[in-house]
């Protein structure tokens, strides 16, 4: 379990813990003749203490409020990261207010908790001044009521209706202890333990008798408090356990994922080529690849599985495996969109689809064959030119029968591609603005002498800063192709 899950794990805690001891302190009783009192009248140290407790666990709060936001903040930018959403989704056994959160992990930090605080029944009694005969009905309704105030918030923290219907119940019956005692148990006003300030004069049997039911009290608080701490430990241990076997498999899938996407800079001797992908959980959904079929001709490729995670992950090796088979039967963009729908038809579910943007560039021929799927336009930039060209057609998977077409570019030396996901163009800032077409077309149109790999950097940074978020909603991948084969041509000539 690392930092973070710790940290998340003491914020919750923290988050639910103060104002519990914050209520406590300002807790009311109502005795069976109707009075109402402070409940810590006679007991100002202990009010005190509730006091104090709360204040740190408010502190505390912050605290680790802050540290999660630092930790955030320093995150490195663009390799596969955990976002916001996976790092919540992987720590959702411990977030109460989860609705992903399992019953059954619910259930047992809803007992835990019960058992640790259901020891401010028993206490407040036996915190009283005054000396009294104790009446163990109302003990035990103090106990039950303290200990279910502080459950609700774990068993009904994902429905707030229910959360506010419930403490109120157990705050009612912590206020209203008497009158239940005297509903359940015929109990004289004078032996009631919880309010009654009128002092009793007692026999010393009776005093004895009063001692051994506070030892008897004692006794259970020391129970309920180690039962408490001995369950918090299982259920951290369990759920402990889940977590690093989750992290496990999503190192795994991460580092399956890094060997799908091409390392470094591509080069060839007229073309270089790079991508940067970051994706909206621990494992994306976007692929690209470039892919050398002959001195004269390359593939580049970029796909947006739809949603993101592992699912999305697995998916996209398929999609690698399924191309670079294609490619070597046939290059053709037609051709390799065909065998990747059909081959997505066959495996895939079918509410999973993919778009796709492909391109084969021939040097000798001095063009680019583009056809997409349901995918955003690829760009191309000439003579300080920019064209978007896309074809007509719908993601991969989505129809048995997919008709694809291409569309021919011709292409220079200076030239360029930027091909990207929708995750670019949709990021949105604080006013919900989407970062947009127009704002990614300036910025191929301005770094156009920058190399490939710099240049995917400086967009999927500008696209941050604009967002104002280090994370995306959906993944994003920027792709650049610079044609630099001008440089060649003249190397040849000398």
């Amino acid at each position: 379990m690392n930092t973070p899950s710790l940290l998340k794990i003491l914020n919750r805690f923290f988050k639910i813990a103060a104002p519990t001891f914050l209520l406590l302190t300002f807790s009311f009783e109502v005795s069976s003749t109707g009075e109402v009192s402070i409940l810590w009248r006679d007991a100002t140290l202990l009010a005190l203490t509730f006091t104090v407790i709360a204040a740190g666990m408010t502190l505390g709060w912050v605290y680790t409020s802050r540290r999660l936001r630092l930790l955030t903040r320093h995150e490195e930018g663009f390799s596969f990261t955990t976002s916001r959403k996976e790092r919540e989704q992987a720590t959702a056994p411990y977030n109460i207010f989860d609705k992903r959160m399992e019953p059954s992990v619910r259930r047992r930090m809803a007992l835990a908790v019960f058992l640790t605080f259901s020891i401010i029944g028993p206490i407040t009694v036996l915190m009283r001044s005054a000396l009294f005969p104790i009446q163990l009905t109302a003990v035990l309704i103090l106990t039950i009521s303290s200990g279910c105030m502080s459950a609700s918030f774990i068993l009904f923290g994902h429905k707030k209706f229910w959360l506010v219907v419930s403490f109120m119940l157990c705050l009612s019956a912590n206020i209203f202890v008497d009158p239940l005692t005297q509903m359940i148990v015929d109990v004289p006003p004078l032996q009631n333990p919880t309010l009654n300030s009128d002092r009793v004069v007692l026999t010393k049997q009776e005093i004895k008798d009063v001692r051994a039911q506070r030892t008897l009290i004692g006794v259970g608080v020391i129970v309920l408090l180690t039962s408490g701490y001995i369950m918090w430990l299982l259920v951290l241990n369990k759920e402990g356990a889940k977590r690093v076997r989750y992290q496990a498999e999503i190192q795994i899938a991460q580092n399956i994922q890094r060997t799908l996407l091409p390392s470094g800079v591509f080069k060839a001797s007229w073309c270089q080529a790079a991508g940067l992908t970051v994706p909206a959980t621990d494992v994306g959904g976007d692929y690209f690849d470039f892919i050398t079929i002959s001195d004269e001709q390359v593939a580049v490729v970029i796909a947006d599985v739809a949603g993101h995670g592992i699912g999305a992950g697995i998916l996209s090796a398929m999609i690698k495996s399924a191309l670079r088979s294609q490619i070597l039967h046939d290059p053709a963009p037609v051709a390799v969109l065909h065998n990747l729908n059909a081959t997505l038809r066959q495996v895939a579910e079918r509410k999973m689809f993919v778009t796709c943007a492909y391109v084969l560039l021939d040097w000798n021929e001095k063009n680019a064959r583009i056809a997409t799927a349901g995918h955003p336009p690829v760009i191309h930039r000439s003579n300080g030119t920019l064209q978007e060209v896309r074809t007509q057609s719908l993601g991969l998977g989505m129809q048995r029968q997919g008709m694809f077409s291409e569309v021919v570019v011709r292409i220079a030396a200076g030239d360029s591609l930027c091909m990207y996901t929708d995750g670019v163009t949709e990021a949105a800032n604080q006013s919900s603005e989407q970062f947009g077409i127009e704002r990614l077309m300036n910025l191929v149109s301005s770094n156009g002498a920058l190399a490939a790999d710099a240049f995917a950097t400086e967009t999927i940074q500008t696209v941050k800063e604009f967002a104002g978020k280090k994370e995306f909603k959906d993944d994003a991948t920027i792709v650049s192709v610079i044609l630099n084969g001008a440089k060649r041509s003249e190397e040849s000539t000398r």
